[in-house]
C-alpha cells in the first residue's frame, strides 16, 4: 500500500472524529511510515513484516483512537520499533526530525555562547546577549537542519 492510499484510508475512517482527539495520537506519521515500509519491502524482510503490521493498523485507524488504551500502547510501540528499524538498518529518518533537533541545538549553543561572552566581557546585558545568540542560534540551526533533510531527500533516506 502507497502512502496516499493509506492516507485516503485513514481519512475515510476518520470522517466524523474530532480533530483534537485524531491530534492527540499522531496519526499524521501513519502513511508516511507505511510508504517508507512499502518502498523497503522488496528487499528487506523484516521491512515487509512490518508493512504487514502497519496494513492492520491502517484498516482499522478507529480502533487505535476509541479503542483499549493496549491497544494504543502497542500501536506506539510498533511506530517505535519501525523507526528504529529504518533509522539503524536503512539509515532513514522521518521528515523534520532532523531539522528540529538542529533547531533545538543552535537555540542551545547560540544562547549559551551569548551569555559566556556577556559574562566574559562583564557586559550588564545578559539579556539582551542571550536573546541575540539564541535568535542567531535557532537561524543557524534552521539553516544546518534544512540544509541536511535537503541531502537526506536526495539520497531517499528521509520519509
Amino acid at each position: 500500500m502507497t502512502k496516499q492510499e493509506a492516507t485516503d484510508k485513514i481519512n475515510k475512517q476518520l470522517e466524523g472524529i474530532p480533530r483534537a482527539e485524531i491530534r492527540a495520537v499522531n496519526l499524521s506519521v501513519l502513511p508516511r511510515l507505511v510508504g517508507a515500509l512499502n518502498e523497503r519491502s522488496a528487499t528487506c524482510s523484516e521491512c515487509a513484516e512490518l508493512h504487514d503490521q502497519s496494513l492492520s493498523y491502517v484498516n482499522d485507524v478507529v480502533k487505535i483512537l476509541r479503542g483499549p488504551s493496549a491497544y494504543r500502547e502497542k500501536f506506539e510501540a510498533f511506530v517505535t520499533s519501525a523507526f528504529m528499524h529504518l533509522n539503524h538498518d536503512h539509515y532513514t529518518v522521518p521528515k523534520g526530525r532532523i531539522l528540529s533537533v538542529s533547531v533545538l541545538t543552535g537555540m542551545l549553543l547560540g544562547f549559551s555562547f551569548a551569555i559566556l561572552l556577556s559574562y566574559f566581557f562583564e557586559n550588564k546585558n545578559m539579556i539582551g546577549y542571550g536573546t541575540l545568540g539564541w535568535v542567531i542560534g535557532v537561524t543557524g540551526g534552521y539553516a544546518v537542519g534544512k540544509f541536511r533533510e535537503k541531502q537526506l531527500k536526495k539520497e531517499n533516506r528521509l520519509f
